[in-house]
């Protein structure tokens, strides 16, 4: 799966809703900078792509929106 339909995968599992462009940007920015730094760290290229998607998920799941109902 590319990256674009990972990010709507994750916010309609755990957000229940379709994301905007601000966070499709956010999303992107964000696993290529844990993406980058856990390669940087030594873990391997596919390792540290997993890496920023499950820490990429961590986020959505820490996120006020999914505790907190309006």
């Amino acid at each position: 799966m590319n990256p674009s339909g990972r990010i709507d995968r994750a916010y309609s599992v755990i957000m229940g809703r379709v994301q905007n462009e601000r966070e499709i940007l956010g999303a992107q920015a964000y696993t290529q900078q844990v993406n980058v730094a856990a390669s940087s760290a030594g873990i391997p290229i596919d390792d540290a792509e997993l890496v920023a998607w499950q820490s990429f998920c961590r986020v959505l799941l820490s996120s006020n929106e999914f505790f907190y109902v309006e």
